[in-house]
């Protein structure tokens, strides 16, 4: 009986990863780093200010050109409207994103906006600070507000 070979034929697929804002390093609430939340019947510009830090962004796309990551901050607010400009916490001053993991590779657009632009990592850390102005004469109440990150690839 004469012995014969044959070959089985291998198929594998490597699908792209995610690029993503790891949930747990911004989910909340977060609480002032400092601020007294004290309506003092002036208006207190930057008292309020709120540092999130170790933002992470995993780029598992295996795309190689890095990502944007962009900030939306709101304003802060507390229900109800009567007079609505005692219950809201303008904006005020934003340093933005700073102290990325991979300064080298990180450009800093604006406040607002970085471009991480590296294939030699897989993830980036980064903080970011933004303060509030409470107005003259503010409601007394809990303020909430929310700031939005996306990030996209390059």
């Amino acid at each position: 009986m004469a012995r014969g070979q044959i070959n089985a034929s291998l198929e594998a697929t490597v699908l792209p990863g995610e690029l993503t804002i790891v949930p747990s390093t911004v989910n909340g609430p977060w609480t002032p780093l400092t601020g007294s939340g004290i309506s003092t019947g002036s208006e207190q510009i930057d008292a309020v200010r709120f540092l999130l830090y170790d933002i992470r962004i995993l780029d598992l796309n295996t795309d190689g050109l890095g990502f944007r990551l962009t900030a939306t901050p709101g304003e802060l607010t507390t229900p109800g409207s009567n007079q609505p400009q005692r219950r809201t916490m303008t904006i005020g001053t934003v340093p933005g994103f700073q102290n990325p993991s991979d300064a080298v590779n990180t450009t800093i657009i604006d406040a607002n906006t970085i471009v991480y632009g590296s294939s030699a990592g897989v993830s980036l850390d980064i903080d970011y600070e933004i303060f509030y102005t409470i107005p003259r004469l503010a409601w007394l109440g809990t303020y909430t507000g929310t700031i939005a990150f996306a990030v996209t690839a390059e």
